[in-house]
């Protein structure tokens, strides 16, 4: 089975229009969104033990905005148990 030259043009032009308009769609398209405006904390993990839980902690401080947590793994369960987190602006507020 041959194809016609005439229908072989029109398949090209409607494959060409189709990436002409991806294309521009890529360009002319809405900006892509960005999932967090404020910027991302400074992170520091440092090991420790709590006093009343059996497992080790791992301890992560936001220095950027005063914030700590405690992560302990329960070998029992094996799953991960958060600690309360501390706002520690406001702690060191309070000793001064």
């Amino acid at each position: 089975m041959r194809i016609s030259r005439s229908v072989a043009v029109w398949a090209l032009l409607l494959v060409n229009a189709a990436l002409l308009v991806s294309l521009a769609g890529r360009y002319l398209g809405t900006p892509e969104a960005h999932a967090q405006a404020a910027p991302q904390g400074d992170y520091l993990l440092l090991p420790g033990n709590v006093i009343g839980v059996p497992a080790d902690v791992i301890y992560v401080f936001d220095t950027r905005n005063g914030g700590m947590i405690g992560v302990a793994f329960d070998e029992n369960n094996g799953s991960l148990e958060a600690l309360p987190s501390i706002d520690l602006n406001r702690v060191f507020q309070a000793a001064q």
